[in-house]
């Protein structure tokens, strides 16, 4: 019989503090700060400082091997704590955070709906 690891959740991944995250109440929430929290987190966690061309809000950041299940993980905790938002299991999905297009209009739906 072989024995499954278990898996590493969001709620796992919660349970470690991160340090030097921008208090929510005092960040800005229109679409394009988000837009440029997100891109800014993306360019120099992930790229390694990159210039904001390299990065295409449209594009596929699995496909473009910028994210992989490590830094989407990493990617949704930077949203949840900068945002104020909780980002369930069945929501971290592509449809939700392949894009910067989409990790923004997510947290717009979840702000709306709060």
């Amino acid at each position: 019989m072989i024995r499954r690891r278990k898996s590493f959740t969001l709620e796992a991944a919660r349970r470690f503090p991160r340090r030097g995250m921008i208090d929510v109440d005092s960040l800005d929430t229109s679409a394009p700060a988000v837009r440029r929290a997100i891109r800014d987190m993306i360019l120099s966690t992930f790229m390694d400082g990159a210039p904001d061309a390299a990065l295409n809000d449209d594009a596929s950041l699995d496909r473009s091997r910028i994210v992989d299940s490590v830094r989407a993980l990493e990617l949704l905790l930077f949203v949840e704590e900068q945002f104020g938002v909780t980002v369930e299991n069945e929501e971290a999905v592509p449809d939700n955070f392949d894009t910067v297009n989409n990790i923004v209009a997510f947290i717009e739906r979840k702000r709306a709906a709060a």
